[in-house]
């Protein structure tokens, strides 16, 4: 299917606005730098592009198109960053799909603008129960064994989801969020019932594991490795300030109940 014909984004400056919302798309859900770029620079040499020059950053990207002797430039500031994995496999598939000619733009832009406005998680309820999963398997390998710590760690992983999710919808600035998650499964576990002291530091780890910037983390170390020191360092950062957001949720409320500190 050619890119040219049958659609009515008949300008090059609509049509390159395709690429940059795939861009967009990506980086806001957490994409590689380099995934980024190319994914911009194939879309629009599908286009018809006869050269593309593409910086990105994690909070924006510039972007210029040169056909038929002239130039498009973009850039697009990109606020909001969060980890989509499902939608970043959905951004691919379009991506192949455009560059193979077996989509045309119209298409292509409705399905990125579909995109654009999904949420990261489809099923917030499958989500929490994959996290109680998640949190029941770090308490196994805690070694916790008795029923109690083995369902309050459940619990936690469970809540983690819901308070995660709940802070999201209300808008609450990250950092801030990742602080409240930790500060409230904190307090939470510490006033359980029947739960054994010598137990509880192990049972809280088992949530908090779920609140760790893994994929940012691995992210970094990525972009690092492939040249992009600039969004590599910053995504360091970023993951560094969320370990040290989450220890301070966690001394909070162990300074609110300092009788159950251990």
């Amino acid at each position: 299917m050619e890119h040219e014909g049958g659609d009515r984004l008949d300008t090059w400056m609509e049509r390159f606005q395709i690429p940059m919302l795939a861009g967009e798309i990506l980086l806001t859900n957490g994409a590689e730098i380099f995934r980024v770029e190319q994914t911009i620079e194939r879309m629009a040499q599908a286009l018809g592009a006869e050269r593309s020059d593409v910086l990105v950053v994690l909070s924006g990207i510039q972007a210029s198109f040169s056909v038929q002797q002239q130039v498009y430039t973009y850039i697009r500031r990109v606020r909001m960053r969060r980890t989509g994995l499902r939608l970043i496999a959905q951004v691919n598939q379009i991506s192949r799909e455009f560059c193979n000619h077996t989509m045309s733009n119209e298409e292509a832009s409705q399905q990125l603008h579909a995109l654009l406005t999904a949420p990261s998680h489809t099923a917030p309820l499958r989500k929490a129960i994959a996290s109680s999963c998640g949190a029941l398997a770090f308490s196994l390998l805690f070694q916790l064994r008795l029923p109690i710590p083995l369902f309050y760690a459940t619990l936690n992983g469970f809540l983690a989801s819901l308070i995660v999710d709940l802070l999201n919808r209300w808008k609450i600035p990250e950092y801030l969020a990742t602080f409240l998650t930790g500060f409230i499964l904190t307090y939470a576990t510490l006033l359980y019932p029947q739960l054994d002291p010598t137990r509880l530091d192990r049972v809280l780890l088992a949530a908090l594991f779920l609140l760790l910037p893994g994929v940012p983390l691995t992210t970094s170390i990525r972009e690092l490795t492939n040249g992009d020191l600039i969004s590599g360092t910053a995504r360091m950062s970023e993951a560094m300030i969320t370990l040290i957001t989450i220890a301070a949720g966690v001394y909070t409320a162990f300074t609110l109940l300092p009788g159950r500190l251990l």
